[in-house]
């Protein structure tokens, strides 16, 4: 029974999605929104169409992807899925991470179109050290900025970092410096390094020689923690993601489905959560959302059931793990192996509601270390009370959506409510302040 339990707790992992060859623990949670977006890439006629969805991290889009090629949209695309997640420092992203990173994802596709990438960059390179040698003569060999906005001393440096090859690509992620280098090489080149993508996925349809289209999908960016930098990637320089010349369906943050000016009448969004709450701010049937709601529940259940054959885990159990996951399923699972481990630990036999207790303790104190001052419990209390946002903390409210302290809701209509697990520390603290 001992390895039963330990192999319960290594089969609920929350930190990765569920890969094509581990079809047997899949659940189609999100069947509707997967059938209506494969519809869509069947009847898309334009080149570069972008389909965005929307979620918050641990929702299980990913997941959701990995699974929506069939055998219709393979007979029309060749996927290509880029995690993110792995190839950059999402503390610290830039639209030019972006750009660079796929058009070094997509050169691991063939050698030849590798050779191309780094072609087109020492040419890249070339133009404009030739152009800052002209700007310098004529300035009487006076240094300083040109009109494309650097040296030539940090063209000189970034070709030098670039020509390490793939070591390179393996640091960027973690040198900061390396970074900081490649912006300052393409400050004013976005554009360039943009006809380098098109250059490459123009090389990948000659290398393939496929009728069929490319289609890649750029996962991860729902992780992304910071809103200034969601703002600058999706909505400043969102046109680059518009103009890469392939079908692309990109994962963003949830918040960015209310936003105007993200969300305009052109923009195709899907929204991925799971319904596990009547919405507070409709009048909207109360029973088509009860049969909604209690199908989702069947859905997680099932999902347990997968990963738990010999049934280790009682039904009491998965229900409070249910009721307090705010319909994220990696928190759910998260819950779910933290309380196997409690198991584990205290020699148990099956996975109760203690245990579940046990490992909601573990979480709320965790979670509750996030929410220490006054000025974000009076927004959190604020949003518990009307479900909606404070028009006065726009950025503080977003930030509470990317960590996870709010949970979003687009039941009909979009509502919100505090992550479950923390609503009680929320109303002791908002009591204190009022006292």
């Amino acid at each position: 029974m001992k390895n039963e339990i330990v192999k319960l707790h290594r089969n609920l992992f929350f930190d990765k999605a569920i890969e094509k060859k581990q079809s047997d623990l899949y659940v189609p949670i999100y069947d509707e929104e997967i059938k209506d977006l494969r519809q869509r890439l069947m009847l898309s006629e334009l080149e570069n169409q972008t389909f965005y969805l929307a979620g918050q991290s641990g929702s299980g889009k990913s997941t959701a992807l990995n699974f929506l090629p069939d055998r219709k949209i393979l007979s029309k695309y060749k996927p290509v899925y880029i995690n993110y997640r792995d190839l950059l420092a999402f503390e610290d992203v830039d639209i030019i991470d972006v750009l660079l990173m796929f058009a070094y994802r997509m050169s691991e596709e063939s050698p030849k179109i590798h050779k191309k990438f780094y072609k087109l960059i020492e040419k890249l390179h070339k133009i404009h050290q030739q152009k800052i040698e002209e700007f310098e003569e004529k300035s009487s060999g006076r240094s300083g900025m040109s009109e494309f906005g650097i040296g030539g001393d940090i063209q000189a440096k970034f070709f030098s970092l670039f020509q390490l090859g793939a070591k390179f690509f393996s640091s960027f992620k973690m040198d900061k410096a390396y970074r900081q280098v490649t912006r300052e090489f393409f400050f004013l080149k976005k554009r360039d390094l943009l006809d380098i993508v098109n250059d490459i996925v123009e090389e990948w349809y000659a290398v393939n020689g496929t009728s069929r289209k490319l289609l890649v999908f750029f996962d991860d960016f729902d992780k992304l923690r910071r809103s200034d930098q969601i703002k600058a990637i999706f909505i400043e320089n969102r046109n680059f993601f518009e103009d890469i010349n392939c079908r692309k369906v990109i994962s963003v943050p949830v918040h960015l489905a209310t936003e105007a000016g993200f969300n305009t009448p052109n923009t195709f969004m899907q929204v991925f959560t799971l319904k596990l709450n009547i919405n507070p701010l409709t009048a909207y049937s109360k029973k088509e959302q009860n049969t909604a709601i209690d199908r989702n529940k069947r859905l997680l259940t099932k999902i347990v059931k997968k990963r738990d054959p010999n049934g280790l885990i009682e039904k009491k159990a998965i229900d409070l793990a249910i009721e307090y996951s705010g319909g994220i399923l990696r928190q759910f699972i998260q819950l779910l192996r933290e309380a196997a481990f409690n198991v584990i630990k205290y020699k148990g036999t099956t996975v109760t509601v203690d245990d579940v207790e046990k490992a909601l303790f573990n979480k709320r104190q965790q979670l509750s270390l996030t929410i220490i001052g006054d000025k974000i419990i009076s927004l959190l209390n604020y949003v518990m009370i009307h479900n909606k946002p404070s028009t006065t903390e726009n950025n503080d409210f977003v930030n509470a959506l990317l960590n996870l302290q709010i949970i979003a809701h687009p039941n009909n209509e979009f509502w919100y409510d505090i992550n479950p697990i923390i609503k009680s520390t929320v109303t002791t603290y908002a009591k204190d302040l009022e006292e």
